[in-house]
């Protein structure tokens, strides 16, 4: 059974650039945190700051949109094959007219239903403010995944908490070994 950890992010803003205006419409957002296709879409502007300073592999863009490097998009397809036809990687417009490293939005499609409610501690949405989304759930304070669900996929958003990425330790593995700057992660 493969061991699974919540990606995270982060920035130094006195060391690191980062996106500090990226606006995105609320359908987009949605399509996004559920696993739909954007490739067709629209996408928004994003304006970087901190140009002078060191350009991580992830940018900070809101806590649920991954902004990665060339670099890591490259790489991880070719080390990550199958997880990368679950991925869409949209390139990233910035304002700034001097910028021009590579970015790209990782946008994870097919959403998985994996949460394990019985295993699982956990807090759903209040049901007087969300009583059509009691189907997902506000937070976790123990996690168990139902692992034939998640089929060997290394990278995926859980269906019932679509603004979290769960990555396996392969893939902690490889940004740990390549040195990729500015992810994190949260042990389940």
């Amino acid at each position: 059974m493969k061991q699974y950890f919540k990606l995270s992010w982060t920035t130094d803003e006195k060391k690191n650039a980062f996106i500090k205006d990226f606006v995105i419409d609320e359908n987009l957002r949605n399509d996004i945190i559920n696993g739909i296709s954007i490739i067709n879409k629209d996408f928004p502007l994003a304006t970087i700051s901190g140009l002078n300073a060191n350009k991580p592999d992830v940018l900070v863009g809101g806590a649920i949109f991954p902004i990665i490097s060339e670099k890591f998009r490259n790489d991880f397809v070719k080390k990550f094959t199958q997880d990368a036809n679950f991925i869409e990687f949209l390139p990233i417009t910035f304002k700034n007219e001097n910028f021009f490293s590579k970015y790209y939005l990782m946008n994870i499609l097919k959403n998985i239903s994996c949460f394990d409610f019985e295993k699982s501690e956990y807090t759903k949405l209040p049901i007087d403010i969300f009583p059509d989304q009691q189907d997902l759930i506000f937070s976790i304070e123990k996690l168990e995944f139902k692992y034939e669900a998640i089929n060997n996929r290394n990278i995926f958003r859980m269906s019932e908490k679509p603004t979290d990425i769960y990555i396996s330790s392969e893939i902690k593995k490889f940004i740990i070994d390549n040195e990729y700057k500015g992810f994190s992660f949260e042990e389940i």
